[in-house]
């Protein structure tokens, strides 16, 4: 398990469908560490608290693996760190790997994996006009909630705990 890069954004106003939208979503990568908090990490923003942050949601993670999977299949290679919104671009940490209730060393900083992530429609803003992919998107990510301690990209990643094994990210699918 290794973290490539921690990104972040403070929200701001975009247009979509002639409707100002504020979102976070276009996160970039953070030069040197970022204090990771129960809440967020700093320089972070969520627009949508009552869909995204907070204490269950602090921080959402993303596989390089994905990103693979996501250039072959929209034909693209213009992806840079971040591109999906999230806060921890990983490598080794894919859906299939990784389980609710697991206890993640990132650096000095502590996270439970919570949840899967349900991205939502500014996801597809983000990715200018590749929206097709939000309802596939939904069985990778998750959201982790973090102790307070800074991280950056050259920290070791470690898994410390299996709280609940059996019960990967991926099977999020099937609950909806």
């Amino acid at each position: 398990m290794k973290l490539l890069s921690v990104n972040v954004a403070k929200p701001r106003a975009v247009f979509h469908n002639d409707q100002p939208v504020h979102t976070g979503i276009f996160k970039i990568p953070v030069k040197g560490r970022a204090m990771m908090r129960s809440l967020n990490i700093d320089g972070d923003g969520q627009a949508d608290l009552k869909n995204h942050g907070g204490e269950y949601k602090a921080v959402y993670t993303y596989d390089i693996q994905n990103y693979a999977h996501w250039e072959k299949e929209l034909r693209r290679d213009d992806f840079t760190f971040g591109q999906f919104g999230e806060n921890l671009t990983t490598e080794g940490m894919t859906e299939d790997e990784v389980f609710i209730g697991d206890i993640f060393r990132i650096g000095g900083a502590v996270a439970e994996v919570s949840q899967p992530r349900n991205p939502c429609f500014k996801l597809g803003i983000s990715m200018a006009g590749c929206s097709e992919f939000i309802s596939a998107l939904s069985k990778k990510g998750k959201s982790a909630l973090a102790t307070p301690s800074s991280a950056s990209r050259q920290d070791p990643s470690k898994l410390l705990s299996e709280k609940w094994p059996g019960l990967e990210i991926s099977a999020k699918v099937i609950w909806n």
